[in-house]
């Protein structure tokens, strides 16, 4: 069954395939699609990426072409995911957070991390995962977590299902770890020392893509009202890719749920409302930014899905997310609303 899928993966294919001297514009072609298609970060139906790999493997002749593309990802391409592990507290917890937004990229992939160790399956498919999707999907999770992270990790060991191929000698340059072979899913397995290592990177390219707009999230609150700020601050640390529930906020700020709810009422507020003028404000700094997709922004704010979040979005401001992305592009002043006490 064809999914929509981001176009990010077969960017990079493109780019691989043209540095081996291929017409990147005659495979994308021979695929059914074009350079438009695959631009910015609205997705692509996942038969055509599917048939991209397949022609790029039959026009390349070059069984580690995977590989390839993977190594020709920069660290922009995938924005969200790099801003979430870069403002994780540990590499552990930013690499569970891949794991859940992964479902944005292709929802046909499921990651699941048990003790430090990530399995890769594709529940629809019968059989083991063909070679190209497990061994990219495991190392661009792997460089893209070492550039937001700032941490050069190396796993503990990465397992593959298909038996050992020929130039088994690119798995070892690329990880730099032990590699096992004929395994019954891809997996890669990280030491609890880096597990549990903080990200160093601050790098500024990430006020280019959100940190500039969501960082500013908190001081948009009422200032006369600390109780809303300090809840305004605590979702914003559960976020992205978590449900911000009265009880995880709660929890956050060291209070019992009920404690919460009658510190609230004693000043007239309510969590709702409060997390609707937060999800607001950054629901429209993230529009703001083209290369972030809609179904991502939807991840970014917790919602279950890209669905629950554009009809939260039309009850904010009477409009779609795509609606409102394309009257802010023509014109930049617009803003929108959300029903206030």
């Amino acid at each position: 069954m064809s999914v929509p899928v981001l176009p990010v993966p077969s960017r990079a294919l493109v780019a691989a395939c043209e540095r081996l001297g291929l017409d990147g514009d005659a495979l994308l072609n021979r695929a059914g699609l074009s350079r438009s298609a695959i631009a910015g970060g609205e997705r692509i139906d996942s038969d055509l990426a599917d048939q991209l790999w397949m022609e790029a493997l039959s026009m390349s002749a070059d069984s580690a072409i995977a590989l390839r593309a993977a190594e020709s990802l920069q660290p922009g391409d995938y924005p969200v995911l790099y801003y979430t592990v870069a403002h994780s507290p540990t590499l552990g917890d930013g690499l569970e957070r891949v794991a859940r937004y992964f479902d944005v990229v292709d929802p046909r992939v499921q990651l699941t991390w048990t003790e430090r160790r990530l399995t890769m399956t594709l529940p629809g498919l019968p059989g083991p995962i063909p070679r190209p999707p497990a061994e990219y999907t495991l190392t661009a999770i792997w460089l893209l977590t070492r550039w937001a992270s700032g941490l050069d990790w190396t796993p503990t060991s990465v397992s593959f299902p298909f038996s050992r191929p020929s130039d088994a000698h690119e798995h070892r340059r690329v990880f730099n770890a032990p590699v096992h072979y004929d395994s019954p899913h891809p997996a890669i397995e990280v030491s609890s020392a880096w597990w549990n290592r903080e990200p160093e990177n601050a790098d500024p390219a990430l006020g280019m893509l959100l940190d500039a707009h969501a960082g500013q999230l908190a001081s948009q609150a009422p200032r006369d009202n600390g109780l809303e700020v300090t809840i305004r601050r605590a979702v914003a640390a559960i976020l992205p890719g978590r449900e911000p529930t009265a009880e995880r906020v709660a929890k956050h700020l060291g209070l019992s749920e009920r404690t919460l709810h009658r510190r609230l009422k004693a000043e007239d507020l309510k969590f709702g409302e409060i997390l609707d003028r937060l999800r607001l404000d950054q629901s429209r700094a993230h529009l703001a930014v083209p290369d972030i997709g809609i179904a991502e922004v939807s991840w970014l704010l917790g919602f279950s899905d890209p669905s629950a979040f554009g009809r939260a979005f039309k009850r904010w401001t009477g409009q779609t997310p795509g609606d409102w992305r394309a009257a802010a592009t023509s014109q930049p002043g617009q803003t929108g609303g959300v029903s206030q006490r």
